[in-house]
């Protein structure tokens, strides 16, 4: 699998806020132009089919971007589109759009996005207080809900629940015509806000890089 990456501080020193693949589906304000310039935009993640259901490729794509932030300590979040496939019934996103902006939602960076073709959320309070109810906040059980309501066995896109466990924050939310009517989810994650858990492994394989590649250049 893989991930596309851009370093937002040469992408906006090159292109402004036009060179980044988000403002095409979402309208930046100006008020959020050093964030994007202080950010890694991280693009369209995919892994192929067998392995999409294993741990060890996410894991694996996880720590590259985490040694792509130690690499690049200028920038201080990572950026990006998080998708909701057109497979999950209206139903379906409108509840995991409604839980996700109930508990990890960032009303201050909000403000300042305007997604271009935004998802109408369409459900009735009595929807809304039941499931809240019954997951008590916990991405697990809403997770379960999930596959409950849909036909298909689908369940929470797996990136999503990747994200929300690294602390990531939700802004906005888009219909990306060119990509089968996805909903997009826009989320940025705080880099010192990873957790340790995703940090430490990385670090000490970083330590143990730069380590070897001093001694390697001292004893030339």
């Amino acid at each position: 699998g893989a991930y596309r990456m851009g370093l937002g501080s040469k992408i906006f020193e090159s292109r402004g806020i036009d060179g980044f693949y988000l403002q095409d589906l979402f309208r930046f304000e100006p008020e959020l132009y050093t964030m994007m310039s202080q950010s890694i935009e991280m693009g369209r993640a995919f892994i192929i089919k067998e392995y999409q259901q294993k741990p060890m490729p996410l894991f694996l794509l996880w720590k590259g971007i985490v040694h792509t932030t130690l690499r690049y300590p200028e920038h201080k979040y990572l950026i990006g589109g998080v998708s909701i496939s057109n497979q999950f019934s209206n139903f379906s996103k409108s509840l995991m759009i409604e839980f996700m902006k109930s508990h990890y939602y960032d009303p201050y960076v909000a403000q300042y996005v305007h997604p271009k073709k935004e998802f109408k959320v369409k459900l009735k309070d009595a929807d809304k207080d039941f499931v809240f109810d019954a997951t008590e906040a916990d991405l697990n059980k809403f997770d379960k809900i999930i596959d409950e309501v849909e036909p298909g066995a689908l369940r929470l896109p797996v990136l999503l629940k990747k994200y929300i466990k690294q602390n990531a924050k939700l802004v906005a939310f888009n219909v990306d015509p060119l990509f089968n009517n996805a909903v997009d989810g826009l989320m940025y994650i705080k880099i010192a806000d990873l957790p340790e858990s995703t940090v430490r492994p990385v670090m000490e394989e970083f330590q143990e890089e730069l380590e070897r590649k001093f001694f390697e250049s001292n004893g030339n």
